[in-house]
């Protein structure tokens, strides 16, 4: 039996349950156990936008898909809320760097395991809390690739790619 996702097209908040595909919205709650799990959130390009995984496995195995050119901020809260997430800059046009400044809070225990987030093209990365026993464990960080500044900031032990060595990272 082949499971289908839903289709939800919010225009300002987005409270959902199970598999689904979240478009273009600025603020997303995934507040029941496993409500966003192997979603696909998706936020609405130059907004800002708020993902909230306040529940145990909330948007475990999701993709996140935060604004071009805006600020997306990701809680995760609960138990394994974000682990095995994927998180990408949404770009329409070619590869580029885009204005988007992505900030997720990994605070609980395995909150971000194997999550991998995937920062190249956006302008400032900052990964927060990691301080719950394997909040952070086995997660990737592939930070933005500017060379003006520092603009990754990572707390907690991670696998840390940046293309310009440490000139990127602040920890």
């Amino acid at each position: 039996m082949k499971m289908m996702a839903k289709l939800w097209l919010c225009v300002s908040i987005c409270i959902i349950s199970g598999n689904s595909h979240i478009a273009s919205t600025k603020e997303i709650e995934c507040n029941a156990e496993q409500s966003c799990k192997h979603s696909v959130l998706q936020c609405t390009p130059n907004e800002d936008c708020h993902i909230s995984c306040n529940s145990k496995e909330a948007c475990f195995g999701a993709q996140i898909e935060c604004p071009s050119n805006a600020e997306c901020v990701i809680s995760c809260d609960a138990a394994q809320a974000c682990s095995a997430i994927n998180v990408v800059a949404s770009i329409d046009s070619p590869p580029q760097h885009v204005h988007t400044d992505v900030s997720i809070g990994c605070n609980a225990i395995e909150a971000c395991t194997d999550a991998n987030i995937h920062a190249q093209q956006m302008h400032q990365l900052s990964v927060t809390g990691c301080h719950e026993s394997e909040s952070c464990s086995n997660l990737t960080v592939f930070c933005p690739s500017y060379t003006n500044r520092e603009n990754c900031f990572i707390a907690g032990a991670t696998n840390v790619y940046a293309i310009h060595g440490t000139h990127d990272m602040d920890s």
